[in-house]
C-alpha cells in the first residue's frame, strides 16, 4: 500500500481488491472511510487501523494470507468482516471478536478452522457469543 493514499481524505470506499499488497499502511488522513476492501491480496497480518477505526464499518480481507485476528481492537464501530479463505485455524481467534461491540456480519468460511467446526457447535456458539 501506498502513502499517497492518504491524499483521499474524503473517501468513504476504498477498494484495493486484487494488488498484490502484501503489508497494511496506517491511513492517517482518511477521517471518512467506512469501507475498506483489501480481498485477494497477499496480506498476512491485520495492522495500521488505529487510524482509521473510529470510522471503518466494513472491512473486506477475503482471499488473503492472514491467520490471527490480532489488529483489529481499535475498529470499536465495525459491523462488517469478510475472512473467507484465509489461514485461520483456530475458533480462539474468532473469539476475539467479542471485544468488537458493533461486529454483526462475519464470513469465515474457506479457513481451516471452518472446515473442520461441525455446523450445529458453530451455531451454538455464534447464538451464544456475547
Amino acid at each position: 500500500m501506498d502513502n499517497s493514499l492518504n491524499t483521499l481524505t474524503a473517501c468513504r470506499h476504498l477498494s484495493l481488491s486484487t494488488n498484490c499488497i502484501e503489508k497494511m499502511i496506517n491511513l492517517p488522513n482518511l477521517k471518512n472511510l467506512q469501507i475498506l476492501s483489501l480481498a485477494r491480496n497477499q496480506i498476512k497480518r491485520i495492522s495500521g487501523l488505529e487510524e482509521v477505526g473510529q470510522t471503518l464499518r466494513e472491512l473486506w480481507l477475503s482471499y488473503n494470507q492472514i491467520e490471527r485476528l490480532d489488529g483489529l481492537q481499535p475498529c470499536v464501530k465495525l459491523e462488517v468482516l469478510y475472512m473467507s479463505n484465509n489461514k485461520i485455524k483456530g475458533w480462539e481467534e474468532v473469539e476475539k471478536l467479542a471485544a468488537l461491540p458493533s461486529i454483526v456480519n462475519v464470513l469465515f468460511k474457506g479457513n481451516p478452522f471452518y472446515e473442520t467446526v461441525v455446523t450445529e457447535d458453530m451455531r451454538e456458539k455464534a447464538l451464544t457469543a456475547p
